[in-house]
């Protein structure tokens, strides 16, 4: 035992010297970037990157170095990479049609089995501005042989947030659950890896309608900024947030329109382009046709002077009108609630 607790000691001495050492190269924005949080794990962010196909792949401890890890003081262990057998931990995303988007992979060490919670990711811009992303993909090695620490990894593909900017903001938030604000609990700068220059679009007002054979379309409604939890209100700073839309739908020669919205996908001039996920989606039959509304997961930024939404439409469960899907365009600039930084809900 005093021959491994040596040989820990001699490690580990080396190992702060040397972590020092990078540290003290590193930029402002460097990484790995890490924050101990209130249960006491360790959450790092370990890559950012910006493409068409991102990923990262964990270091691969040798054995000999999972032999020494366990001998070590566990955060000294994990710093070094050697508490976890870390093979095959990977995460990548891929994009279509050339699209690029921002990725960021993170891992957390703590004690037990694994979190119980969920981090969530927001990106503002130097004015604020933010999009929610907290769509994060989730995986875990852990525990380590002793069975009392977890490692996991978690990634975020973010397909959206505002280029126009010489820098970003990435907030981290921990969910404390529905109608609650996240918590934040790790924020920093990073250049934005595509400041342009880009186009200004012009919006066309709405309601604004258009055809697809004997369908016609009108955008009626096109809001930002809204809670996830009380959509009729503007969500208070660090709360999940949708936009909500809202159109009416006839067709030629029926009174009960047969047909829905079956997706929508939002682009900017400056190449964001996504597809929100739907939520609360809506359809009340009105004179001549229905009206259809829905929220989709995200905010819009109100840096952008407008915004296509390019609308899939399909026939209803059960009706087959001509059995292929149209679709329609619109370029508009959303009302937007600002964000309520002035008033929290009791925690």
């Amino acid at each position: 035992m005093k021959r491994h607790t040596k040989l820990a000691l001699t490690i580990a001495l080396a190992a702060v010297a040397a972590l020092v050492g990078v540290e003290h190269f590193w930029p402002t924005e460097g990484l790995p970037r890490s924050q101990t949080l209130a249960d006491g794990s360790v959450l790092t962010v370990e890559s950012i990157v910006f493409g068409t196909s991102n990923y990262y792949r964990e270091p691969f401890p040798k054995a000999w170095q999972l032999a020494i890890g366990k001998w070590l003081p566990f955060k000294l262990a994990a710093g070094l990479g050697w508490r976890f057998n870390t093979k095959g931990d990977w995460s990548s995303f891929a994009n279509p049609s050339g699209m690029r988007s921002l990725a960021i992979f993170t891992k957390r060490e703590g004690p037990g089995r694994d979190a119980s919670d969920q981090i969530r990711v927001v990106v503002l811009d130097d004015q604020g501005d933010s999009s929610d992303w907290y769509g994060a993909g989730r995986s875990g090695t852990g525990p380590d042989s002793g069975h009392t620490h977890y490692h996991q990894t978690q990634s975020w593909d973010i397909p959206a947030f505002p280029r126009r900017g010489k820098t970003l903001v990435v907030r981290f938030l921990r969910e404390q659950g529905a109608a609650k604000p996240g918590v934040p609990v790790m924020q920093f700068h990073i250049a934005n890896p595509q400041p342009g220059p880009y186009p200004i679009w012009t919006p066309e007002p709405w309601p604004s309608t258009r055809d697809a054979g004997d369908l016609t379309v009108t955008l009626t409604d096109f809001t930002t900024g809204l809670s996830m939890s009380e959509p009729t209100r503007a969500a208070f700073e660090n709360e999940e947030v949708v936009t909500h839309l809202a159109f009416d739908l006839e067709q030629k020669g029926r009174t009960n329109c047969p047909w829905q919205v079956k997706f929508v996908e939002i682009s900017d001039a400056t190449g964001n382009r996504w597809s929100p996920v739907p939520r609360g989606t809506r359809t009340k039959a009105r004179q001549n046709g229905v009206t259809q509304t829905m929220n989709l997961s995200g905010n819009l930024w109100p840096g952008e002077s407008a915004w296509t939404l390019r609308v899939e439409l399909a026939p209803a469960p059960g009706v087959a009108p001509d059995g292929n899907s149209r679709f329609v365009r619109f370029l508009a600039q959303p009302g937007t609630l600002s964000i309520n930084s002035e008033t929290q809900p009791s925690q």
